[in-house]
């Protein structure tokens, strides 16, 4: 079950691509698909069956390059994390010989997986659960702002290089919109994760005071 759960996070960012390429194509060959489609089902059901399984290795591949490009920067989310941390000192890096961003951002996870630990198990079972199921959507919402981002890409080379038409503008415009509404649901939900872990940090304290 879960392994079927991470082939479908990864399928949906590719399958999401595949599928605005088949409209781009379409648009331009449209006689020619839906010749396809109506002569014979079973090369159809062959070539979705190809198309679905491509999507897994392409949408694994959209989400590597969401991670390289947004989640290995700390420096904001480590920020926003302490900031609602009431009297927080810094210091405590230096303390620990921690200079760089990302070791700082590590260090404060180490710190939150230590205040999970010491809490009773059903309040820590409660924080882990709503915790990872904000993950969960930030990490999808992330590869799906990529995916879009590729497919606007494609849709703009396709408008410049293949046919100026109209139609290929409608599709840019659309992408565009879902890309700035994919973007401020990213910003919020990360923001809102960052602040769940620093309140909550500020309320066990205890976890950071024993490492000054």
């Amino acid at each position: 079950m879960f392994e079927g759960t991470k082939v479908i996070r990864w399928g949906i960012p590719g399958w999401l691509l595949g599928a605005w390429l088949i409209l781009l194509s379409s648009i331009s060959n449209i006689n020619i698909v839906l010749k396809f489609v109506t002569s014979d089902p079973t090369k159809v059901l062959s070539v979705t069956g190809v198309l679905a399984a491509l999507g897994v290795p392409i949408g694994y591949l959209i989400h590597e390059l969401y991670f390289a490009s947004f989640w290995t920067s700390k420096k904001e989310k480590t920020n926003k994390i302490v900031e609602n941390i009431n009297n927080f000192n810094e210091e405590i890096y230096t303390a620990k010989g921690i200079n760089q961003e990302n070791e700082k951002y590590f260090y404060i996870e180490f710190l939150w997986d230590k205040m999970l630990t010491n809490m009773d198990e059903e309040v820590r079972n409660h924080i882990k659960e709503r915790y990872r199921d904000r993950l969960t959507l930030i990490h999808s919402l992330g590869t799906l702002f990529i995916s879009m981002i590729i497919a606007s890409i494609i849709t703009l080379l396709f408008l410049l290089v293949k046919e100026f038409s109209f139609i290929y503008i409608v599709v840019l415009l659309l992408q565009i919109i879902i890309i700035l509404v994919i973007r401020k649901n990213y910003h919020y939900h990360s923001l809102h994760l960052m602040r769940y872990q620093g309140y909550y940090l500020e309320q066990y304290g205890n976890v950071i005071k024993e490492q000054e």
